[in-house]
């Protein structure tokens, strides 16, 4: 029997990606590098994101954080717009959609049906150091 002809929707269940760890670098400037694309995108059924967080970066200003970054500094970066902690995880729906601080491991809900990216906020990236393993999920 030919499998010729088979629709090719039985096939995108096997290759929507639901879940990925992503590398995201210190030292990655979003203004210039942009931002880190997961892969993961929300639609149909899917209501946002889980994430479990491991790892420290040294940012600019050369302390040591996790991804909640340093709670007594925080800055505006203009490519993410918020004004948030330095050296924060920050996630982003969509290229130009719904921007959220990822500050420990969680979920993110978006009523979006997007692309999800990350970024590290600072301003100087040229000196950061390491990166966050960030494992994501959609829900």
């Amino acid at each position: 029997r030919s499998t010729q002809g088979v629709s090719s929707a039985a096939s995108d269940v096997y290759k929507r990606q639901t879940q990925a760890t992503i590398r995201v670098p210190a030292f990655q400037d979003p203004r210039t590098e942009g931002w880190v694309d997961t892969g993961l995108d929300v639609e149909g059924e899917y209501v946002g994101f889980s994430f479990s967080i491991q790892g420290d970066i040294v940012i600019s200003s050369g302390v040591q954080v996790g991804p909640e970054g340093d709670e007594e500094i925080t800055i505006l970066n203009e490519s993410i717009g918020l004004e948030l902690q330095i050296g924060c995880l920050v996630a982003k729906v969509g290229e130009s959609g719904k921007i959220e601080p990822v500050y420990f491991s969680g979920f993110l809900a978006t009523e979006d049906q997007c692309r999800l990216y990350l970024t590290v906020n600072d301003l100087e990236y040229e000196n950061n150091e390491s990166e966050f393993i960030v494992n994501i999920g959609l829900l």
